[in-house]
């Protein structure tokens, strides 16, 4: 019996969310995807010889729901790896070319987004200098993947670092992950398409 609800409540989560949106006056009424939750285990789980291929059917289908749900993978693996932030604060912006003393940390964090290549890769970067003496300034070669992270965070995408790049630098790894599972829990509030 225990086993049941437990299942029950999973499948209804998955579909339909954990919380009900009415609560926060979202004016989105999720009664109208609510499975009948004993016919759908009895009819397509007990009754199925690939539950697995039963389950993946519950959630959303749309490819927004799906794209969400593997950035959200993606930025957990990253929660792992590197904790984000660590930047420090700039007094006006920086075009590229200007010193930096969050250079280096700048570059991780570029990297760990996606927005640039690791370093041994990194196109443009010049080879007279020692490692050392770049990690003090925002390298040109930057220029693009700034503009790109600035893009994807829907920020001004003109590759100069401001207040606003970097508070968005700035944010915790664990924060996007919690902001995609926010993200997740709205699509599955959303209606089927």
């Amino acid at each position: 019996m225990a086993m049941t609800v437990a299942a029950m409540r999973y499948l209804n989560d998955e579909h339909n969310g954990r919380v009900n949106p009415a609560r926060f006056n979202f004016g989105i009424d999720i009664n109208q995807k609510r499975y009948d939750l004993a016919k759908f285990l009895t009819e397509k789980i007990i009754a199925s010889n690939n539950v697995g291929a039963v389950l993946v059917t519950v959630p959303p289908q749309s490819n927004e729901y799906k794209r969400t749900l593997a950035a959200y993978r993606h930025w957990v693996e990253l929660a792992k790896q590197d904790p984000g932030g660590g930047l420090p604060p700039v007094a006006r912006q920086l075009k590229p070319g200007d010193t930096y003393a969050g250079a280096a940390r700048m570059r991780e964090i570029l990297v760990l987004d996606g927005d640039l290549e690791d370093a041994s890769q990194e196109a443009g970067a010049s080879t007279s200098e020692t490692p050392a003496a770049t990690a003090k300034r925002y390298e040109p070669a930057w220029a693009t993947a700034v503009r790109h992270f600035q893009f994807h965070h829907g920020l001004q995408a003109d590759e100069k670092i401001g207040p606003p790049t970097i508070a968005a630098m700035n944010v915790p790894t664990a924060m996007r992950v919690h902001q995609l599972a926010i993200a997740l829990e709205r699509w599955r509030w959303l209606p089927d398409l």
